[in-house]
């Protein structure tokens, strides 16, 4: 008989799932989901490349997550991502943010931060016009890469379709909170909102269109 992958990850995920001591999670996780998003975010994650300077590539969509947010380094002894404070490593007591920074999607609620036409995606800016958004990442240079930017509204949400669990596995510093989408709201002609999605236990998966001068969280992508 042929041995088959999938049937055995299905197996070995429903042996856990169905056991009586279920496996202590650690605090950051989320209570347990269904089994049928277990098991997609098991296969999910196979396919991911995890790299030694802080990031996640996806070689089925030819993109290069970064596993930490602004305004965190990535620890590679400790394997996580922690802010850092003139030198010093953050307290325990940020546990819930990491260090994590919020950015504005721009400092003006209007179209001048984004282009013109759908999808409407944050551009570099024109003079007096700033988007923090746009420009902690475009300044970023993790693994020596200039091209990293702010997620599109399809790609962060890519996030949250393969389970709560299966995202802090990898990218277990990620803030309970909103970050922003790189979209601004097509629906809107005076330009004022822009899409952001949350990844709070909540709300998880959950699009708003907040004000482009509220401040929110940024994870930072590339295409290779």
């Amino acid at each position: 008989m042929k041995f088959n992958p999938i049937i055995y990850i299905f197996t070995f995920v429903s042996f856990l799932w169905n056991c009586e001591a279920k496996p202590k999670r650690y605090v950051e996780y989320f209570p347990e989901e269904e089994q049928s998003t277990l098991l997609a975010g098991l296969l999910y994650r196979q396919g991911l490349e995890i790299t030694s300077y802080g990031t996640v590539r996806d070689p089925a969509n030819r993109l290069e997550w970064k596993r930490c947010s602004q305004g965190q380094d990535f620890r590679l002894a400790e394997n996580d991502c922690r802010g850092v404070v003139s030198g010093t490593l953050y307290t325990p007591s940020d546990s819930g943010k990491f260090g994590a920074e919020k950015f504005t999607f721009c400092n003006y609620p209007t179209h001048d931060c984004n282009e013109k036409n759908f999808p409407f995606a944050l551009i570099n800016q024109s003079s007096g016009v700033v988007s923090e958004a746009f420009n902690t990442c475009a300044n970023d240079r993790t693994g020596n890469f200039t091209d990293w930017r702010v997620p599109t509204r399809p790609e962060l949400k890519t996030f949250t379709v393969f389970g709560k669990n299966s995202l802090y596995d990898i990218f277990s510093s990620t803030v309970q909170d909103y970050y922003w989408t790189s979209w601004s709201n097509e629906n809107d002609p005076f330009g004022k909102t822009a899409y952001a999605i949350s990844f709070a236990q909540d709300k998880w998966g959950d699009e708003k269109l907040a004000p482009k001068d509220y401040r929110y969280y940024i994870r930072c992508v590339r295409n290779y």
